[in-house]
């Protein structure tokens, strides 16, 4: 819904939306329609002339390309520098954040308890 609303306003007009999300007209509209009934404003002034969108549907608009750059940039191979953005399979989440965060550090277990079982 979110992404229908941003095509929309970044294009100017519902058709245009469509084409760039490869969704039908009526999908399109009733997208938008759910998404101003849950969120309880309109966002996009209909009428004669060209779509554009209410003063709150622009601030909603902001905000939500702001988060989708946010998204986008962090899914980024860049945003971890050179570090895949996944631990590999023999580090653990934990390991892998320590590791990335503070590269120059060692992180082994030595010293480390172990589980055993009671004697």
């Amino acid at each position: 819904m979110f992404a229908s609303f941003v095509a929309v306003a970044q294009e100017g007009s519902i058709s245009a939306g469509t084409r760039r999300q490869g969704v039908t007209q009526p999908a399109m509209k009733r997208q938008i329609q759910r998404l101003e009934h849950d969120l309880g404003v309109r966002l996009l002034a209909r009428g004669t002339g060209p779509l554009r969108t209410t003063p709150t549907g622009a601030r909603f608009y902001d905000r939500q390309s702001s988060r989708q750059r946010s998204a986008a940039a962090a899914r980024s191979p860049a945003a971890c520098g050179t570090r895949s953005a996944t631990p590999p399979m023999s580090q653990t989440p934990a390991s892998w954040i320590l590791t990335t965060s503070y590269p120059s550090q060692r992180h082994g277990t030595a010293g480390a308890s172990s589980w055993s079982s009671p004697p």
